[in-house]
């Protein structure tokens, strides 16, 4: 037994060669990621302090994402933050 997405994802690692070697980042993983890459990313700009940046960015990526929009339509400096992000989680083969 699994989730929907441990299923699909094992699916994916299966039969698109491109995600055999990716990794999932869990909620501890992804904090410290994002602790990690701040300086790439420039979340702290987003409040001012970085637990509560990375609170927000999430929040607001997982809207995005929810509702299919398009990176094109968001408003910087998110939009780049987002941009960045998506790039580094490819480059370290996270999803």
């Amino acid at each position: 037994m699994g989730t929907i997405h441990a299923y699909c994802f094992r699916l994916l690692q299966q039969h698109v060669p491109r995600y055999e070697t990716f990794d999932v980042l869990d909620e501890r993983w992804l904090t410290a990621f994002l602790c990690r890459e701040e300086p790439a990313l420039g979340l702290k700009s987003l409040t001012g302090k970085l637990f509560t940046s990375i609170g927000a960015f999430l929040t607001n990526l997982e809207v995005v994402e929810n509702k299919l929009i398009p990176l094109s339509d968001l408003n910087e400096p998110f939009r780049g933050m987002a941009e960045n992000f998506y790039r580094l989680l490819d480059q370290f083969r996270l999803t």
